[in-house]
């Protein structure tokens, strides 16, 4: 009985990740990206406070501030306590 396959893949933004994921899943591989969950979550976080998803989707925007996160308010709620 042969051991399943895992294959890791590492990278920055844009080098090639999903494309590799693709072609491993064109070969019979099943793909999981460990941000799968939490992306899925953030969407429904957003969607459910009226943010545009766009910062989550495109590429030029996914290192933007977020317009409505930026308040005096969700800043110190996203601070460690002290």
């Amino acid at each position: 009985m042969n051991a399943p396959r895992l294959i890791g893949l590492t990278g920055p933004a844009g080098c090639g990740k999903d494309t590799v994921r693709a072609i491993l899943e064109e070969h019979g591989y099943n793909g999981l990206a460990f941000a799968d969950p939490i992306r899925h979550m953030l969407r429904e976080l957003f969607t459910s406070n009226g943010i545009c998803t766009s910062f989550m989707d495109a590429r030029n925007l996914k290192e933007a501030t977020i317009p409505q996160l930026r308040s005096e308010e969700h800043t110190s709620e996203l601070q460690s306590p002290r």
